[in-house]
């Protein structure tokens, strides 16, 4: 089992796949799933509705766009260089799953468990994404937020080299939740983050952004 490590104690568990182990596969990615051990490259499943498992996995190149998947359970999987953008997937159980170079732009994602998730260099401009419950710990690198949502259990959660202006927060729990490597300016919500790290150069910005939520006037001029 290979690891990627954040520092602090912090390592989340990549997916168990030996691309030499995998079968290539040109299954249709609709209806019910059922999907092992196999690497699908450059599949065109735009539209598609599906429900059911895949495990041990790659995709790559795959288009996901505007797809309507779930209930869906994803162990052991690593998407790369696909598109899911405006898809909709919900409930969804991810363990040991890896997001990289994706387009994902309005992605309406519900995970019903995050365990071990990936998500790295991924536009999620005006996604949706919600956490029903956290094991281990969940990280965002290197991704954008523009006008994005993102709420729910939001412990354990690490946004890395993350752009998040604009993005809406509405966390039930944010302890452990670390935001120091991020820019925040002009997110909303941050009240909800109780418990979340920032850095004293973020709490200035954070306490601005928590005046005008609350409808204070701030003075400029002091």
């Amino acid at each position: 089992m290979q690891f990627r490590d954040f520092g602090a104690k912090r390592a989340i568990r990549q997916p168990s796949i030996d691309p030499d182990d995998l079968a290539e596969t040109a299954d249709p990615l609709d209806g019910e799933l059922e999907i092992v051990g196999a690497s699908i490259v450059q599949a065109d499943a735009t539209g598609s509705t599906a429900d059911g498992e895949v495990s041990g996995s790659l995709l790559r190149g795959v288009d996901l766009s505007e797809s309507r998947w779930g209930p869906l359970e994803l162990t052991d999987v690593a998407v790369r260089g696909g598109d899911v953008s405006n898809a909709e997937w919900a409930p969804v159980t991810a363990r040991r799953v890896e997001v990289v170079s994706c387009r994902a732009t309005g992605w309406r994602l519900a995970l019903a468990l995050a365990d071990d998730l990936y998500v790295a260099d991924t536009r999620l401009d005006y996604a949706v994404v919600r956490i029903d419950r956290t094991k281990g710990f969940v990280v965002f690198e290197g991704c954008s937020f523009d006008r994005a949502q993102i709420g729910g259990d939001l412990r354990n959660v690490l946004f890395v080299d993350c752009e998040l202006d604009g993005v809406e927060f509405a966390a039930t729990a944010a302890t452990g939740c670390d935001l120091t490597g991020s820019r925040i300016a002009g997110a909303r919500g941050l009240h909800s983050l109780r418990g979340a790290r920032i850095t004293a150069a973020q709490a200035a910005v954070a306490g601005a952004q928590l005046a005008h939520e609350a409808g204070f006037q701030v003075n400029a001029d002091g």
